[in-house]
């Protein structure tokens, strides 16, 4: 590993996604908070109100919490695109897998927040303490320190692409490359399945945990779009700033486009899921799920696979198996 790829690395897990998860606990404090507001008024508007008005204040009194208008969670929300934007810089120093390998360290931060910003439990020691593998269960220090070996050993047991000689004809033309453009006709797929299922299971109780999966799922995806996007945009960009300008087609302005589309898209579905469901049951499917379609995605994007000897695919196939467990 290079100075320049330790850099990446660093920026990504003490910047982007530090930034990320403070943006992501900020945002899911100030809707607590409104909510319990709103509780608390409709609460006084039953006290005060007669047994036939009653009625009227339970069907009508509550309302969506709106917090675009919400000061602290505007400040939450643009700490996250500070996050998601300093990602965008990490990619310009390391690989795609490198930066989303490490990007799983959000969960460590994330427990952290947890822990003593929502006062919720981090067990330190086995909850179930017997030789069998529910041992393991609902270990969360196990868990972590899992997790940052995992994310180690992927990092050095991935071949850097060589990003030199990318071209913008080149970088376009992999869009539509085998194996490429079947795995991303099956994330399109798979998005679309999730906004199907959503659209007929929303509101639904007894489906509440399955539309927490759905809405996670869906977000991890369209990130997998946004975060190869951002590599490409990043490498596109480095080459401009040395004098060989990129930007000069309308493909290239296109694809600009449809990062900030999905920037967009992924950051407001996570905020949904933030808003409907517990963060301890969003953020880590998001970032399981989003860990691994988009170490997939950079792999049969640049084809890294070519460069993976026998012991790059045990160290990457033990790797991804700890992040996940």
């Amino acid at each position: 590993m290079g100075g320049r790829e330790l850099i990446g690395i660093l920026v990504e897990i003490f910047v982007a996604d530090l930034l990320t998860v403070i943006g992501l606990s900020g945002q899911k404090l100030a809707i607590m908070r409104a909510k319990i507001a709103q509780e608390e008024i409709l609460a006084e508007r039953r006290r005060i109100s007669t047994s036939f008005e009653y009625n009227l204040v339970e069907s009508s009194g509550r309302t969506e919490v709106n917090m675009v208008k919400d000061p602290k969670w505007l400040l939450a929300f643009v700490i996250f695109i500070l996050g998601q934007a300093s990602e965008a810089i990490s990619l310009s120093f390391a690989s795609q897998t490198d930066v989303v390998s490490v990007s799983n360290l959000t969960l460590f931060w994330n427990s952290l927040f947890s822990v003593f910003l929502f006062r919720e439990k981090f067990t330190l020691y086995p909850t179930y303490p017997e030789l069998s593998l529910r041992l393991f269960r609902r270990w969360d220090l196990f868990s972590v320190t899992l997790l940052v070996a995992g994310s180690i050993i992927t990092v050095l047991a991935t071949p850097q692409p060589d990003e030199k000689g990318m071209t913008v004809g080149k970088l376009m033309s992999m869009w539509f490359e085998f194996p490429y453009c079947i795995y991303a006709t099956f994330l399109a797929v798979s998005i679309a399945a999730c906004a199907i299922a959503l659209t007929r299971n929303w509101g639904n109780e007894a489906t509440g945990n399955l539309n927490a999966v759905l809405v996670a799922t869906a977000s991890a995806m369209i990130s997998a779009f946004t975060v190869t996007i951002s590599k490409v945009e990043m490498t596109l960009l480095g080459k401009t700033i040395k004098g060989e300008n990129q930007f000069t087609s309308f493909s290239v302005f296109f694809m600009s486009f449809l990062w900030i589309l999905s920037m967009v898209a992924s950051i407001w579905l996570l905020n949904v899921g933030l808003s409907h469901f517990e963060q301890g049951l969003i953020v880590p499917i998001y970032e399981v799920v989003g860990t691994l379609v988009t170490i997939t995605s950079g792999i049969l994007y640049y084809k890294t696979y070519d460069e993976f000897d026998v012991g790059n695919w045990v160290g990457f196939i033990i790797g991804l198996f700890c992040m996940c467990w």
